[in-house]
């Protein structure tokens, strides 16, 4: 069989494939426009050790590494404080883009929140479920520390 006279159909094809992947990962919510645009809106569960109040402000790890990522990213943040099934139905309704609350991987959670790995090995961090360009630039950005040795 001849392939150069197939050459062109190929090429036509692995044009349409490039040009349609462009736009991955899909963000249907338009949840990193939102974050870009307007704020980072983040849940924390509010119960001991999470998230333990200093001075007005939430000292936690994971609070600390998203405020890193925040300003890597020129974001503002808006903290929402609320128990776990609270904010976990937040986040369903697309009011909330990241849940934070030292949860483990094998969180009860998981059926309804989407836990992506945080910037260490023992925690997530809820999303909501989907495809999302806000988890991409944070799976990116994790990536990047890790790299680097940051962390």
């Amino acid at each position: 069989m001849n392939l150069s006279k197939h050459k062109p159909v190929f090429s036509l094809i692995f044009s349409i494939l490039l040009l349609t992947s462009c736009n991955i990962p899909r963000d249907p919510n338009k949840s990193w426009e939102q974050a870009k645009n307007n704020s980072l809106r983040i849940g924390i569960v509010n119960k001991k050790p999470s998230a333990l109040k200093q001075k007005d402000s939430i000292s936690l790890s994971e609070i600390q590494f998203i405020r890193d990522f925040s300003k890597e990213y020129n974001l503002k943040t808006t903290f929402t404080e609320d128990n776990e099934s609270a904010l976990v139905e937040k986040l369903e309704n697309f009011e909330l883009d990241l849940v934070l609350g030292d949860f483990k991987k094998n969180t009860i959670w998981k059926a309804k929140a989407g836990p992506i790995k945080s910037f260490d090995d023992k925690h997530v961090i809820l999303v909501a479920q989907g495809e999302n360009k806000l988890v991409y630039k944070l799976e990116e950005y994790i990536h990047k520390i890790k790299k680097n040795g940051e962390l």
